[in-house]
């Protein structure tokens, strides 16, 4: 029993640990002010920044694909990289399986390092910024949509059909409006 008793303390220890600062750590990949695990090239920083990303993947997964806030008819508004389709920064640290695909454009990267599957610098020796697969283009090739996912764009795809549709009869009245 004692040996199960200091699991229970040093994993509720642990979780004291993850602060705020790491968690936008691993949501975002930015750190202000010190916060956060410091520089992530560092085998020791990315080691403990690895076993916290596994810890408490499965919340901040849910973290990043839940709604900013929703607006006044209800619609579910997602922050600018956050939402349905695409994954927090610790994802692409330690479980992307490659990087995303190079479309248009030309790049010579200047590091190995990546930022959320591409080259975190890079200069673009033909004078054109370079354009990558999208982070749901990247989910979607690699069947990597959670079936969540799958039910959002498929319900986002049918708003959009029928937005069309509405649009097309909407214009078939006035046209016709127009010619009598």
């Amino acid at each position: 029993m004692p040996t199960v008793r200091r699991r229970v303390i040093r994993r509720i220890e642990d979780d004291r640990e993850f602060t705020e600062g790491k968690r936008r750590h691993l949501l975002c990949g930015t750190v202000f002010f010190g916060e956060g695990y410091g520089d992530s090239k560092q085998p020791e920083v990315r080691k403990k920044m690895r076993e916290d990303w596994f810890r408490h993947r499965a919340s901040l997964m849910s973290e990043h694909q839940a709604p900013a806030y929703h607006d006044e008819t209800g619609k579910p508004r997602y922050a600018t990289d956050d939402g349905p389709g695409s994954r927090p920064h610790g994802w692409w640290m330690f479980e992307a399986k490659e990087p995303r695909r190079l479309i248009s454009g030309s790049c010579k990267p200047l590091t190995d390092r990546l930022w959320e599957g591409i080259p975190a610098l890079y200069d673009f020796p033909d004078g054109r910024e370079p354009e990558w697969e999208t982070q749901l283009d990247y989910l979607e090739r690699l069947n990597l949509l959670t079936d969540e996912e799958r039910r959002h764009f498929a319900e986002q795809d049918e708003i959009e059909k029928a937005k069309v549709v509405k649009f097309k009869r909407k214009d078939r009245k006035r046209n016709a409006s127009k010619t009598s």
